[in-house]
């Protein structure tokens, strides 16, 4: 009798032991468990933390105003070696350098409105816009080829004339490193050879764009 009470305390202590072990792993995996779902939490919420905070990259394309970098200077619609081979008219030059602003139409003579810009070979060349803005006006005729109007806002436009082929349609948005055309020779002034001829209009009034080449746009502006 004494040896079956004993056997029974002995197999119930073994089954306590067995109990609390039991016990003691289900809360480890319960504390372990519950830990990693904490961090996973944690790592979730520095993602979605992180894509609120970060901008969100637009799509770019040409003609998209918000796709360009807008510089703060005019620049030039040329890049490299060039020459100028007519100049603007300006009544106060000298007689020298007013020789290279007269126009010959092959008829006429007409006063030069704007800058002409070639290579000392004669080759063509890509034009490029000397400040952003959108493309208002697109013309061709057998005298002037290709003509590209661009519009700068503030009553401020240019004016790209001489042009062999266009690159641009109306309407878009064109940045001073977006190609809008290649250079060419026109019968309205075939001396000039090879070449573009950019005019600027600040509310209808031409500007000699040598003056305003590396000038903040404001100052061009608001000159009164």
């Amino acid at each position: 009798m004494k040896g079956k009470i004993k056997r029974f305390f002995l197999e119930k202590r073994e089954l306590i032991v067995f109990l609390g072990v039991l016990a003691v792993i289900f809360t480890t995996v319960i504390t372990v468990i519950s830990i990693a779902m904490k961090d996973a939490n944690n790592v979730s919420g520095e993602i979605e933390s992180e894509i609120t905070s970060s901008p969100i990259p637009s799509s770019s394309s040409k003609g998209t105003e918000s796709s360009k970098e807008l510089p703060t200077t005019i620049g030039m619609p040329i890049t490299g070696e060039y020459k100028i081979v007519r100049e603007f008219f300006d009544s106060t030059k000298s007689s020298e350098e007013l020789a290279t602003a007269i126009i010959y139409t092959g008829s006429y003579y007409v006063e030069s409105k704007g800058i002409s810009f070639a290579r000392e070979d004669n080759s063509s060349f890509e034009v490029n816009a000397i400040y952003p803005g959108t493309v208002k006006e697109i013309n061709y005729d057998e005298a002037n080829g290709y003509s590209i109007t661009i519009d700068h806002n503030n009553g401020l436009m240019s004016i790209y004339k001489s042009l062999s082929s266009c690159n641009v349609s109306q309407n878009d948005y064109v940045a001073s490193s977006d190609i809008i055309g290649v250079s060419g020779s026109r019968v309205y002034d075939s001396e000039a050879g090879v070449h573009v001829h950019v005019e600027v209009k600040l509310n209808n009034n031409y500007l000699n764009l040598k003056d305003l080449i590396g000038k903040e746009i404001e100052e061009v502006v608001n000159v009164k």
